[in-house]
């Protein structure tokens, strides 16, 4: 079956680049389909700055710069729990729960942040360059935190955004 024909993918067929994306954040990409997405060349198809499939994936869903850290959060809360999630439904599910308001996905507040750089350190940074990679995103995210603490509202707002 040609996978637009597929239920889940006839009405939004991007969402599967999505899913690929969540794949290869919890390294469970394989090589050769990451190979075939930037051959794939999505800059053209989806009219964006970016030219890295993993960048206009991002630009076209409009993700966060710590939308990585959230994935990467869910994934591990789920295998802390003892939940044995094959890792194709893992990505459907963040996808169908990213776009699920209820969900409050990657919406931070300080201490869930910090929880969640602390629980990705411990299980995943095992380089000098990862860590260092999820800090900068970490201070990046504390200077939106203290900034958002000056406005007026302090309702954590998530604004979603499909592809067209």
């Amino acid at each position: 079956m040609d996978i637009l024909e597929h239920p889940r993918y006839k009405d939004k067929p991007a969402i599967v680049f999505f899913e690929n994306l969540v794949l290869d954040i919890i390294g469970h990409l394989p090589d050769e389909k990451r190979d075939n997405m930037q051959k794939l060349n999505l800059q053209s198809v989806f009219q964006t700055q970016s030219s890295d499939w993993r960048e206009v994936v991002t630009e076209v869903f409009r993700l966060s710069d710590t939308i990585d850290i959230c994935i990467l959060n869910e994934w591990i809360q789920r295998y802390e729990a003892g939940e044995d999630i094959p890792a194709r439904q893992f990505a459907q599910q963040f996808v169908d729960d990213y776009f699920d308001d209820a969900k409050q996905l990657d919406v931070w507040t300080e201490e869930s942040f910090c929880e969640a750089i602390s629980r990705i350190e411990r299980n995943v940074a095992k380089t000098e360059e990862e860590k260092q990679k999820i800090l900068a995103t970490s201070k990046e995210l504390q200077e939106i935190i203290e900034f958002s603490k000056q406005l007026p509202s302090d309702k954590a707002n998530k604004e979603t955004a499909e592809p067209a």
